[in-house]
């Protein structure tokens, strides 16, 4: 199900693909299927080529698909128990989130993201701190935070 989120919402900001040097066209959301193929296969070193290279398509181009692709490259370093990469792959994400105060959803899954990065870091108040950041973004009435808050919520109990 997640697979399918996310390479639906890569199809709706990245119709026709993007161009990349020497003639070739990148198809960001075949990338980031194939990627997500690779990772749910445990295939985690092609997961992060193929994330990647899609991530090097959309830089600076389209945040949102960053944002996306590195909260998923982030995932592929925790399971490679890389958590200093997972941990700047969150933060950039942050970063880049932060200036598009519009996409809240994003930002708190972000913000959870880097939480339980922290938490398997030990960092346990910096872990607090994102969880309760990514609380107070939440908006109680939003049917789409419903099941954040308890991502959350149940992070904060482990925390």
């Amino acid at each position: 199900m997640k697979k399918l989120l996310v390479v639906a919402v890569l199809i709706v900001y990245f119709r026709n693909g993007t161009s990349r040097g020497f003639g070739q066209a990148v198809n960001v959301p075949e990338l980031v299927s194939e990627a997500l193929t690779e990772y749910q296969r445990g295939r985690f070193d092609q997961a992060e080529i193929l994330f990647q290279q899609a991530l090097e398509a959309v830089r600076g181009k389209d945040s949102i698909a960053s944002v996306i692709i590195l909260s998923r490259l982030g995932d592929v370093y925790v399971l490679q128990e890389r958590f200093g990469d997972a941990e700047r792959a969150c933060a950039e994400a942050l970063a880049i989130i932060k200036q598009s105060p519009n996409n809240r959803i994003e930002m708190v899954i972000t913000l959870r993201n880097l939480a339980n990065v922290y938490s398997v870091e030990m960092h346990h108040k910096q872990a607090m701190r994102a969880l309760n950041e990514a609380s107070r973004k939440i908006r109680v009435n939003d049917p789409e935070a419903q099941v954040l808050t308890v991502e959350i919520l149940n992070s904060q109990s482990i925390v």
